[in-house]
């Protein structure tokens, strides 16, 4: 409904935030522990109002949030709770997967995350009527594939039931390339994500001096959380640092990314769309000014890691 708040992560990707407009409610943004990245409960119960009607938890970059705890504050306060996984596939949180806690969860297949179907995604819930819904969305707003045709075919025999449309929609149906793909490469998924802690583990191993001299901070992970790290991020001590490490790698053959949208209020897009802010917005913005990441890809070798840490080091040696 109008004026419906929708609590979201202001360190997101813009896809976490266009259907809570375009459905015609309002993102509510907080902060972000920049340590971790991802937001804390505290943070969001103290968003909770009386307009609120549901939390958007992101996982970012393969880190994990505590499923548990986002899934009890929404049940105390009838919230409804949709799990952004798209950067997180197989990260488990409490040995159960990220994105099943809540009341649907979303992923993406795009061919830089965890696996590819080149284009595309997935959706899961445990709720039939949900996922009916999803079904009739995805394809024009109609009942074909839904699990439960015949209810609307006895409600109205004048309409063609090949042809029946009962809600709004998109045109987002998978083809049939992009699910052999994507089939292909699930079986793959646990092999790429433990080789994507490897790496990680081992830069983090690379780079712990300059973060004991506080030249940069290194992401940190929760113990309940077995994460896969997307890229690995860095938060550098100032956005002077940030750009140096940034020029030299980009220099050095090594491609960086901004951590996705940085703080998302501060994009051009919010010049024209409503929003609202709980609190101060100081670790997104230090995410924003001061940090960088690269990638931690499955097919990296072991000498290309050693190059990523070296270059790092090489920057800061001069």
């Amino acid at each position: 409904m109008p004026g419906d708040e929708v609590i979201v992560p202001a360190v997101t990707w813009s896809t976490s935030v266009w259907p809570i407009i375009q459905a015609g409610a309002i993102p509510r943004f907080v902060d972000c522990d920049p340590t971790t990245l991802q937001v804390t409960p505290e943070t969001v119960k103290a968003a909770i109002n009386e307009k609120t009607v549901g939390i958007c938890a992101v996982h970012i970059l393969g880190n994990g949030l505590d499923g548990s705890a986002y899934a009890q504050i929404a049940n105390e306060h009838g919230l409804w709770l949709i799990e952004d996984t798209c950067e997180s596939l197989g990260v488990k949180s409490d040995n159960k997967h990220v994105g099943t806690f809540g009341d649907i969860g979303t992923y993406s297949f795009y061919f830089s995350h965890h696996i590819t179907s080149v284009e595309g995604g997935m959706v899961v819930t445990d709720d039939d009527d949900m996922a009916n819904l999803l079904r009739s969305l995805r394809s024009h707003g109609w009942t074909r594939h839904r699990t439960d045709t015949d209810k609307f075919t006895q409600l109205y025999p004048e309409v063609d039931p090949r042809f029946m449309f009962i809600t709004t929609g998109f045109n987002v149906r998978p083809t049939d390339i992009n699910a052999a793909i994507g089939l292909k490469q699930l079986p793959k998924l646990e092999g790429f994500n433990a080789h994507r802690r490897d790496i990680s583990a081992a830069i983090s191993a690379g780079l712990k001096p300059l973060a004991d001299e506080g030249i940069l901070s290194l992401i940190r992970y929760d113990a309940k959380i077995s994460a896969a790290p997307f890229g690995y991020p860095v938060i550098c001590s100032s956005r002077a640092i940030r750009d140096k490490l940034q020029k030299h790698l980009e220099n050095s053959g090594i491609e960086t990314r901004p951590i996705i949208c940085g703080n998302m209020t501060r994009q051009p897009a919010f010049q024209h769309y409503d929003y609202l802010v709980s609190g101060d917005l100081r670790g997104a913005d230090a995410v924003m000014d001061c940090g960088l990441y690269w990638g931690t890809h499955p097919g990296m070798t072991q000498s290309e890691v050693d190059y990523i840490v070296n270059s790092v080091r090489e920057c800061f040696a001069k």
